[in-house]
């Protein structure tokens, strides 16, 4: 049966084989070497207006963060170094739990999944994961409120920008509860036009949260496009908890 009725054969099939081989990924595991660890210096200028009145109510501080390079950057394998011309670059925000008690770091699956995704379009072989402060809240003890998380997220998209890459060849991508992240950055740019943050290139969505509450009610995406839903799989692998 297709996803969709208006799908031909051969995209049902591809997504049928994608679905299949997305939780056999989830199951046995994938192998993804990074290529280094880089510290992401904070940017305290970059928060203004309603996100800066959130951090002072909520008493959330810019700090120093860090991120790991997949891919290859050079001939000699080396990080951080300034990027070549035109070059593009995949900025993944890791996949979290909205309760915040199971994380999945740069999970295998979710970087091949991307690149795959972007590669049939176009030519990007290095991704930049960024770091963030995961957040928590009753009944355990509260830390990293909101906006922790896009504070860190902001520094790092600040970071690619610090090496050379031009706006529009960094694209954002993330999937399930940290899709909201991803969208917010882009809102973010678009909505006080920093200068200092110009908006980037594109933005790469795999099943993004959207509702918080989860509601799987009759006509909604999660019922709709259940056949294929990537975060489905992530779900029923057990790659995260919501509580």
């Amino acid at each position: 049966m297709r996803p969709c009725r208006n799908w031909s054969i051969s995209r049902s099939l591809i997504v049928k084989f994608l679905d299949e081989g997305t939780t056999i990924a989830l199951q046995i595991g994938l192998p993804v070497t990074p290529l280094g660890f880089v510290w992401v210096q904070p940017t305290p200028d970059l928060i203004v207006r309603d996100i800066q009145q959130f951090a002072n109510f909520n008493k959330v501080q810019t700090v120093k963060t860090a991120g790991f390079w997949f891919g290859v950057r050079d001939l000699g394998g080396h990080v951080g170094e300034k990027a070549c011309t035109d070059e593009k670059v995949i900025l993944n925000l890791h996949v979290m739990s909205l309760s915040l008690v199971v994380e999945v770091h740069h999970s295998p699956p979710m970087l091949i999944s991307v690149k795959a995704s972007w590669n049939t379009y176009h030519k990007s072989n290095v991704f930049f994961a960024t770091e963030y402060r995961l957040a928590a809240g009753p009944p355990y003890e509260i830390n990293n409120p909101f906006p922790a998380a896009l504070i860190d997220i902001i520094a790092g998209y600040r970071y690619l920008l610090d090496l050379g890459f031009e706006p529009r060849n960094i694209i954002v991508a993330s999937d399930s509860c940290s899709g909201i992240l991803a969208y917010q950055l882009l809102r973010y740019q678009a909505m006080y036009k920093l200068p200092e943050l110009p908006m980037a290139g594109a933005l790469l969505l795999f099943s993004p949260l959207a509702d918080s509450a989860l509601r799987a009610d009759p006509g909604t995406s999660m019922v709709s496009n259940a056949p294929s839903d990537l975060a489905r799989n992530w779900l029923q692998a057990n790659y995260g908890a919501i509580e």
